[in-house]
């Protein structure tokens, strides 16, 4: 779906389309570009709420939109069109990216510290170069 003749022949009629573009898809540099603008405070990101059964407002993710100018030659003429491309950051995502990375911390702290175990047979470590 995200093949870029495919989006040329969906924008074509005038037709729209919304997938997910992989990393192939994008110039070299630009989703950095685009992460870029939000940290250094160029790029306002707006919030995307759901109301909850309660009636209450929850926030699930936020993000921006930038336009992208597209073109594809193809059947002997060229076709263009503007790309209206989504830089968004999922709350549940990062929430779970955070609790996988705490994990793996975690982990990797125990086994250092399994490392200078006293124990019959274990050597023991002296020395933080070791």
């Amino acid at each position: 779906m995200a093949a870029r003749e495919t989006r040329a022949c969906i924008a074509a009629p005038g037709d729209f389309y919304l997938c997910p573009l992989p990393q192939v898809q994008l110039a070299a540099g630009e989703l950095e570009a685009a992460l870029e603008a939000v940290w250094r405070g160029d790029r306002t990101l707006i919030p995307v709420l759901r109301e909850r059964p309660d009636g209450k407002s929850e926030l699930i993710a936020e993000g921006y939109e930038y336009p992208v100018s597209m073109s594809q030659a193809g059947g002997g003429e060229e076709q263009s069109w503007t790309e209206r491309r989504l830089v968004v950051r999922s709350v549940r995502h990062a929430q779970a990216s955070e609790a996988a990375l705490r994990a793996r911390v975690a982990k990797a702290m125990a086994q250092i510290e399994a490392l200078n175990q006293r124990g019959r047979g274990k050597k023991r470590v002296e020395e933080v170069a070791t």
